[in-house]
C-alpha cells in the first residue's frame, strides 16, 4: 500500500500544501526584515513549484519596472497564494501606474482642444469617475494573501 502511495504523488498534487507552506515562511521572513527578492532569490526553484518560473524571472529581472511586466505580475497574483503574497505591492503599483496613465490622457484630451467647453468638461468627469470606479474595483480585489486570520 506504501509503493502504490509513492507511486501516485507528483508534484502537481502537493502544490496546494507547497503554495501554504511557501506563503507563509515568506511571510514570517518578511516580518523579520527579509527583503522579497532576497527571498525569492533564495527560495527561487522552490517557488517553480506553485508559480510559472517564467514569469517568475521576468517580474524579477524588471527590477520594480512594474509597468513594463504588469501582465506577468497579473499572472503571479493569481497562482495562488504565494503569489498574491509576494506580488500585491507591485499589482497595487501598476494598477496605479495605469489609472495615471489614464487621467493624464484625458487632460491631455481636454486641454487640446483650444476652447475648453462645458461639454468636454463633462466628458472628462464621466471618463474620470469611470476609470476612479475601475481603479477601486481592482484595488479591493488584490488582497494580500494570507490575512492574519488565516495564519
Amino acid at each position: 500500500m506504501g509503493f502504490m502511495l509513492l507511486t501516485s504523488f507528483t508534484p502537481q498534487a502537493a502544490a496546494p500544501y507547497f503554495d501554504k507552506v511557501l506563503s507563509r515562511q515568506y511571510t514570517r521572513l518578511r516580518k523579520a526584515g527579509v527583503q522579497p527578492w532576497t527571498w525569492l532569490q533564495s527560495h527561487l526553484q522552490l517557488c517553480a513549484l506553485v508559480l510559472p518560473l517564467a514569469e517568475l524571472e521576468a517580474v524579477m529581472a524588471a527590477k520594480g519596472e512594474w509597468s513594463a511586466v504588469a501582465s506577468e505580475i497579473s499572472i503571479l497574483m493569481s497562482c495562488g497564494t504565494l503569489g498574491g503574497t509576494i506580488f500585491t505591492f507591485a499589482g497595487l503599483m501598476v494598477n496605479a501606474a495605469q489609472y495615471l496613465t489614464k487621467i493624464e490622457q484625458l487632460l491631455d484630451t481636454l486641454f487640446d482642444d483650444e476652447d475648453i467647453t462645458e461639454e468636454g468638461i463633462a466628458h472628462f468627469k464621466t471618463v474620470a469617475e469611470e476609470a476612479t470606479l475601475s481603479f477601486k474595483a481592482i484595488s479591493s480585489n488584490i488582497q494580500p494573501h494570507p490575512s492574519r486570520s488565516q495564519q
